[in-house]
């Protein structure tokens, strides 16, 4: 069953020293997830909780978080390595997916994985330079180990979102999605997935969700069948997430200030089909057609298609990673549009919120967490183009409510999704865990 971790007011102060928690990802800063894991690590501590974090792509410059395999030194090493890796993405992309790490070796015998009393699992899986491995499992089984779901990956035989498909409630085979990232040149779903449940055979396994969305399909899933199965939302760092006055903003970024609203898109890879550009480019469309001025305001990466790459007003920023020009874009913004077909609870929907825009989105996944009806930004019930863009009419031709919404978003971020409160979250999680 799935179970909401009553969130303190305040870190829970230590009874004695703190176990330390090791924190397993691919990455720190390189996606989502990365980012997700980073700032639980940054949250914890920010409480001086004892937290470390071991990464196959180190971004940030953090001094607790450790690459898995060092550079190698010479031609021999560099070989070796590349072999490895390219053994392991055709694996990857032939069958085995993710049941074996070309940095494993290297994680196992490192001195801080081996020492750690406490491991917590992020995505540990990717197409290539993953950490997932059959090896990894094995050595966990004598110690608490908590895995916090940013996607669907770890319950499926494939998918990191099964959209209309519940194969992985029977077991997954014949899957729809087999040419979906990663995409499987023969379709071993089924065989994976009964690895995958001989492996979480673990007696003192926790499955964190940070939404009620994926916590709910954590909970019925046959792999952690018998698992504590907790809801502990995202928290962001509302210090560097903060609302500026628009036209501030709007001039710190050199953007027109001529009193077109902002409708902001991010997505890290513009042509990524889940991320749903394509129906905010229909919607914008549609206004236009109806006579309803804005700018698009697009970052990401990657080309798109028309008609907003040829608009005039189309504001294209590219990738923008610094969180503090994040935050002013966001400022900036009327609102953001988040229409993704499925989702967990996007980092960008937090961070947009905590500055102060509502965001405009279809019903799916973990984002009703985030957005209520009207109060901080507006939920769409259908995916379809028409509809997005009815909502989008609707909340550009309402500017004063608009206005009205930014307070509350902030407050609800500032109530119930802060790294403060996650922080204190996990810390309790974790005693309780080796105990």
């Amino acid at each position: 069953m799935t179970q909401q971790l009553k969130s303190r007011t305040n870190p829970a102060q230590p009874t004695g020293v703190d176990p330390m928690v090791l924190h397993l990802s691919t990455s720190d800063l390189g996606h989502g997830a990365g980012i997700a894991a980073f700032r639980i690590h940054q949250g914890l501590q920010s409480v001086s909780y004892p937290s470390r974090m071991m990464v196959n792509e180190k971004l940030s410059d953090d001094p607790f978080i450790l690459t898995v395999a060092s550079k190698p030194t010479d031609q021999w090493a560099r070989l070796r390595r590349d072999f490895r890796h390219l053994v392991e993405s055709g694996l990857n992309f032939s069958a085995f997916q993710n049941m074996y790490s070309a940095t494993g070796r290297a994680l196992r015998g490192h001195r801080l994985f081996r020492e750690a009393p406490l491991i917590h699992l992020h995505n540990i899986h990717a197409h290539v330079r993953n950490i997932f491995s059959v090896r990894l499992f094995q050595h966990l089984r004598d110690r608490p180990v908590i895995w916090t779901l940013h996607d669907m990956w770890p319950l499926t035989g494939h998918c990191f979102y099964s959209f209309e498909c519940e194969r992985w409630l029977t077991g997954c085979g014949r899957c729809p999605h087999k040419d979906v990232y990663i995409r499987l040149l023969l379709d071993t779903t089924a065989p994976l997935f009964r690895l995958k449940r001989r492996l979480y055979r673990h007696p003192r396994l926790t499955v964190v969700a940070p939404s009620r969305w994926l916590a709910g399909i954590a909970s019925r899933s046959p792999l952690f069948e018998g698992r504590k199965v907790l809801c502990i939302p995202y928290g962001i760092d509302t210090a560097v997430f903060h609302p500026t006055d628009p036209l501030e903003a709007r001039r710190q970024l050199n953007l027109p200030m001529d009193g077109l609203p902002l409708v902001l898109f991010i997505a890290y890879n513009l042509n990524d089909p889940r991320k749903g550009y394509r129906f905010f480019a229909d919607a914008i469309s549609t206004l236009k057609k109806d006579g309803i001025d804005c700018r698009p305001v697009i970052i990401g990466r990657g080309e798109y298609f028309c008609p907003l790459k040829s608009d005039p007003l189309t504001l294209d920023l590219g990738l923008v990673t610094e969180p503090g020009r994040l935050a002013l874009v966001y400022s900036a913004s009327n609102l953001m549009v988040i229409p993704s077909t499925q989702d967990n609870l996007p980092n960008t929907a937090m961070e947009s919120l905590a500055c102060g825009a509502p965001v405009l989105c279809f019903r799916t996944g973990g984002l009703p967490d985030l957005v209520r009806h009207m109060k901080t930004g507006f939920i769409v019930e259908h995916r379809e183009t028409e509809a997005l863009a009815r909502g989008l009419a609707t909340l550009l031709g309402s500017p004063m409510r608009l206005i009205e919404m930014r307070q509350e978003c902030r407050r609800t971020i500032l109530a119930h999704f802060t790294q403060e409160r996650q922080a204190a979250d996990y810390a309790a999680l974790y005693r309780e865990s080796v105990s």
